[in-house]
């Protein structure tokens, strides 16, 4: 949920042709899940997008997943 955060990982991408669009990272603060915005620069040769996640329901599943699941 951190523009900063993305603009660091993201920063020396160039290579591979991804860069962000400052207004776009700075102004998407919150996603719904579901839901993906774009980032990137419009001319850029790699989109980049930021999508929402349920982070609290992905964990829950995965842990009742490994309950559930028992070793063999």
């Amino acid at each position: 949920h951190s523009p900063i955060i993305r603009h660091r990982i993201c920063e020396n991408m160039e290579w591979c042709r991804l860069t962000l669009d400052s207004g776009r990272n700075e102004d998407t603060l919150a996603v719904t899940p579901g839901e993906a915005v774009s980032i990137g620069e419009s001319n850029a040769g790699i989109a980049c997008y930021v999508a929402g996640v349920d982070e609290e329901l992905e964990i829950a599943s995965a842990t009742r997943d490994c309950l559930l699941h028992e070793p063999t």
